[in-house]
Parts: structure tokens; sequence; C-alpha cells
């Protein structure tokens, strides 16, 4: 009884949520802190990015949105990880949400259309909370679909 309960929950989460924006791979630079186990001569602006990294972000029938990451096993849901998420900017071509990880990480990811109909988004990240590696972070990618 209880698998069955856990495959209609898994399966209920794919089939009344919508695929907002599917985007991938993300280049941009960070900043680490002097902070934990990063040493000083080390901390400063460093070109950083994930050529693989995979993101989709959902919509469910009650408007509340999720962030979900691909990795070899799969996607993992940011609400899931503990994360609240909150719409902050929603245009004809542009959306924006603020991800937050209480005590430990504050993401912004925006989403938008440029003049030529690139579609493009970006992350910018704030590590300050409990993690030993402090950092704030702004990267760009590329998106296949953005539904505004």
């Amino acid at each position: 009884m209880r698998i069955l309960l856990v495959l209609v929950l898994i399966f209920s989460f794919n089939i009344f949520s919508k695929d907002i924006a599917i985007c991938s791979g993300l280049q941009g630079y960070s900043y680490y802190m002097d902070y934990g186990v990063v040493p000083k001569k080390e901390s400063g602006w460093s070109k950083d990015g994930m050529d693989n990294f995979e993101l989709k972000v959902t919509k469910d029938v009650n408007g509340d949105y999720d962030i979900l990451f691909k990795d070899v096993i799969g996607y993992t849901s940011s609400k899931n990880d503990g994360a609240i998420i909150i719409p902050s900017i929603t245009t004809n071509d542009s959306l924006s949400l603020i991800s937050s990880y209480p005590n430990q990480t504050t993401e912004i990811y925006s989403f938008w259309r440029n003049k030529n109909g690139e579609l493009k988004y970006s992350l910018a990240q704030i590590k300050n909370g409990t993690p030993m590696i402090r950092k704030n972070t702004l990267f760009v990618g590329n998106c296949s679909s953005v539904i505004f």
C-alpha cells in the first residue's frame, strides 16, 4: 500500500505541473570569500561555471513554482530540498524567481528573451549562511524553451 501511495505522489507531481523553462549550461564569475576552507590567498574573483548543468522550472495548478536540477540520477526538486520559491518579476518576456534556502543560500533566477528571440537565463547566487565555502556568483546560460 505504501509503495502505491509513493508512486501516486511521484506521478501526480508530473501530471499536475507544467514545464515553464528548460535551460542548460552556466558560465560566469564567483567571488570566493576568505572564510571556512578557502584560504585568503585563494579568495577573490574566479571564472566559474557548469557546462553540463541542466535546469527545469515547473509551475503547478496552484501557481507554485519549483526549480529542478538534473544530475545522473534525474531531476532534484529545490522545494523538496527545503527552498522557498517566490516569483518576483513576471512580464510578457521575462520571469524572475527568488529561491531561498533559509540561513544557507539565496538565489535569483531570471529568464528573458533577447531582441533576436534567443532565450537566456541567469543565476545570481549568494552562499553566505552556513556553508564552509562562502561565495557570491553570477552565471548566464541558454534556454531551449521558456513560457512567460
